[in-house]
């Protein structure tokens, strides 16, 4: 599986896909879910600033919690959701 790394700019331009699979893992200092990964069998590793890492599965995470993100106004205007930490609202 190929890693992204965000750049200060954008959080990942281009997803690297391993040979053998549909997944891939971005690495964010945000937790985020949008509307452009849905279905793309990507990892999230979301990593603070004191070197925690959390793993979430970006499609599942939507599934679970679907209602939550479709209230959300960025969600629906801009076509993604991103927040310092995990929302409480938001079940992994």
């Amino acid at each position: 599986m190929g890693i992204i790394q965000p750049t200060s700019n954008s959080l990942a331009q281009q997803l690297n896909k391993s040979n053998d699979s549909n997944s891939a893992k971005m690495v964010s200092r945000k937790f985020i879910v949008r509307k452009a990964f849905l279905g793309k069998g990507i990892t999230v590793i979301l990593s603070d600033l004191d070197g925690n890492k959390i793993e979430y599965d970006h499609d599942l995470v939507f599934k679970n919690n679907e209602e939550f993100f479709k209230k959300q106004k960025s969600f629906e205007k801009l076509g993604y959701f991103m927040n310092n930490g995990i929302p409480d609202e938001v079940n992994l």
